[in-house]
């Protein structure tokens, strides 16, 4: 991750995984009225395209690869519509890394004690969405000096000095 290009940051422990995301054109045979999500997920249609993805992984992969996955994880939940989206290519195919640590726990907090100004909220894998705004918060009472919104332990759990070199 672009974290190690930080000398400072070069002895934490990160995992970089590749994830992709096939977006197709909608079809009456695709129509859903919600997402559908399992171990992969599949959107409603939002401008006459629908978003497929689920895919993670560590080692490289290619965009055909990650599709055929996509559609083995859809064609678990539904068959049907695994078969349908099989027989039209993805008009767009997007590919991203997620970065997390071995614990699946972001890194929230002081890098380290003595680098005084040097905080992290990183690390949240797949879970950025959810994750990132709690940990907005607690970097903020950190610098502000104010009341966190987490309590010791839960700091210590996330806390980037977990992985002192």
């Amino acid at each position: 991750g672009d974290l190690f290009d930080f000398p400072h940051c070069r002895h934490l422990p990160l995992i970089c995984n590749r994830g992709q995301v096939d977006v197709y054109a909608s079809s009456a045979a695709t129509s859903l009225r919600t997402i559908l999500c399992g171990q992969g997920y599949l959107t409603p249609a939002a401008d006459g395209r629908q978003s497929l993805g689920g895919s993670y992984y560590v080692e490289a992969t290619s965009n055909g690869q990650n599709r055929l996955q996509h559609l083995q994880l859809l064609a678990r939940m539904d068959s049907e519509l695994a078969n349908a989206l099989g027989k039209q290519p993805p008009v767009q195919q997007r590919v991203g890394q997620r970065c997390q640590t071995p614990d699946r726990m972001p890194l929230v907090g002081a890098l380290d004690a003595a680098l005084p100004g040097l905080f992290l909220n990183a690390a949240h894998g797949s879970n950025g969405l959810a994750r990132t705004p709690i940990g907005a918060a607690l970097l903020s009472a950190l610098l502000n000096d104010t009341p966190p919104p987490l309590p010791a332990n839960l700091r210590a759990l996330l806390s980037p000095t977990r992985f002192r070199r």
